[in-house]
């Protein structure tokens, strides 16, 4: 008893087989593309963008107000928080951290701006508070006050702000060129080199 031999493909059935074949990669391609897109990083909405606005007074230490004119030339860390808010105070000193290690550079400054809880408004309290809290963790960094929130109206006119911590890197031309909500004491290596290029440029 003989083996039959299969018979040689015929033009159509190798076609049939090199279009299923197409097929199939296109379809790898495909998947591995939305993986990449979908998995991808986004920039956040309001990079290069700019602040309408920003008024603030000082709260604690020896600072004078801050304008929007205040930004010009410098490379500014934007820090809105809280003394209520656990995040923001588990992210203050590695924000002082990023201070003392950019204490040279004269174009960088850091604005920590403290703002009260939902339930008051009164400043010399938000004052008391604040100073509770560099206290308890051994922080000096000036900080400063948002009277009639004008500085938040601008931020969430920019960014859409979401909840505090939140902070914003801003250029010397005054263009928002970093974004990070919520406590940044885990990325705070990424933050380091974000404002280093920064002050390159």
């Amino acid at each position: 008893m003989t083996r039959e031999e299969p018979e040689p493909l015929g033009h159509q059935q190798r076609a049939m087989r090199a279009a299923l074949w197409a097929l199939a990669v296109a379809a790898v391609v495909a998947v591995l593309l939305w993986a990449y897109l979908r998995l991808r990083p986004l920039e956040p909405l309001g990079i290069g963008r700019e602040l309408n606005a920003l008024s603030l007074q000082p709260l604690t230490g020896d600072s004078a107000p801050v304008s929007l004119a205040s930004l010009k030339n410098r490379v500014t860390l934007l820090n809105l928080w809280g003394p209520w808010c656990p995040p923001c105070r588990r992210e203050l000193p590695h924000l002082a951290e990023l201070s003392r290690h950019f204490a040279s550079e004269k174009a960088f400054q850091l604005l920590a701006v403290a703002y009260p809880s939902e339930v008051s408004d009164d400043v010399e309290s938000l004052r008391d508070d604040t100073a509770a809290v560099l206290s308890d963790l051994k922080v000096s960094i000036p900080t400063y006050r948002d009277d009639g929130k004008v500085s938040l109206s601008a931020v969430d006119g920019a960014i859409g702000f979401s909840g505090y911590p939140t902070t914003l890197l801003i250029d010397r031309k005054g263009v928002i060129r970093g974004i990070w909500v919520g406590d940044v004491s885990g990325i705070k290596i990424e933050v380091r080199q974000r404002i280093a290029e920064v002050l390159r440029e």
